[in-house]
């Protein structure tokens, strides 16, 4: 087991998980893809990765929707002579509604899945694709170096909320450098640079970053600083974009409408204390009833 599986496989509260607090969803189990992250990411991070994630080869083109049936089979082990197994997967992802007909257009398509199926577990990317990320890690290795050790490094610690402490929480970093005290997280985008600054705070990544920062202390015991390296593919630029410590204090402690990660642990452990269906912990305390206001 690698390190990356290592952290999936390890019971504890992460980042992800305390998002969905906050937004009052339930969080569902890490996928295959999320397990992989992107092929840039791969490539840049973790190259040593890449023959064990990916494939290059030209594969005949499918739609989306045939891809998804022939990678339910794969997943389900079924053939594409299994023809009452097939028509079932088919009606499942509503391709021909499951009827005859969909057997004789997937059966067109004999040679993709084959190669889909010689290639289970793995991502297959073609040449051009592998070539133009490849050349865009190199650069993103020029302005941050990904030291092998150091890069998707699983971090493990306790934490704790304003009112329930000690809680197990881990962290996937990117890159930590020792020699610097500095996390790097790498994005790509596809809004140009100057407008990163809208997706950061759409997707709350201070919150992560916090987080982040925090298991870092726990765990080695120094104070980390946080940056992002961002590739965007609509200039076709790089860019690092280093955190505010006061927008992490922000996601830390909470200020006006916005919650911190310490707000978020305590809301996890209410509503596990509870036996709540949900994290939305306001709910179920103020019964459904609110006071509507919003001018303020």
């Amino acid at each position: 087991m690698n390190k990356v599986e290592q952290y999936f496989n390890t019971p504890a509260i992460s980042q992800s998980l305390l998002k969905s607090v906050l937004a009052n969803e339930k969080l569902g189990k890490s996928s295959g893809s999320m397990r992989k992250g992107s092929l840039l990411d791969t490539l840049t991070t973790c190259p040593l990765e890449f023959d064990n994630l990916y494939v290059v080869k030209e594969i005949p083109y499918i739609s989306e929707t045939i891809f998804k049936v022939f990678n339910r089979m794969i997943e389900s082990e079924v053939i594409l002579d299994d023809k009452d197994k097939v028509l079932e997967i088919c009606s499942d992802l509503d391709y021909y509604k499951g009827k005859s007909t969909a057997l004789t257009e997937l059966a067109k398509h004999q040679e993709a899945f084959n190669l889909l199926l010689e290639n289970k577990g793995k991502e297959i990317i073609t040449e051009k694709v592998y070539l133009e990320n490849k050349r865009i890690a190199k650069e993103l290795n020029s302005w941050v170096y990904f030291d092998p050790e150091y890069s998707q490094l699983p971090v493990y610690g306790k934490l704790n909320g304003y009112i329930y402490k000690d809680f197990s929480c881990k962290g996937l970093l990117d890159n930590l450098s020792l020699e610097n005290n500095m996390i790097t997280d790498l994005k790509r985008t596809d809004v140009r640079i100057s407008e990163f600054s809208m997706i950061a705070k759409k997707f709350d990544y201070p919150f992560q970053a916090a987080f982040y920062v925090d298991l870092v202390k726990a765990q080695y015991g120094i104070d980390v600083r946080f940056q992002w390296l961002v590739y965007s593919s609509a200039d076709n630029k790089i860019a690092l974009f280093k955190a505010d410590p006061g927008d992490l204090d922000v996601k830390r402690y909470g200020k006006d409408y916005h919650k911190g990660y310490l707000q978020a642990l305590d809301i996890y452990q209410y509503c596990i204390d509870n036996n709540l269906d949900d994290w939305d912990k306001e709910y179920h305390q103020n019964k459904g009833i609110y006071n509507l206001k919003l001018y303020r």
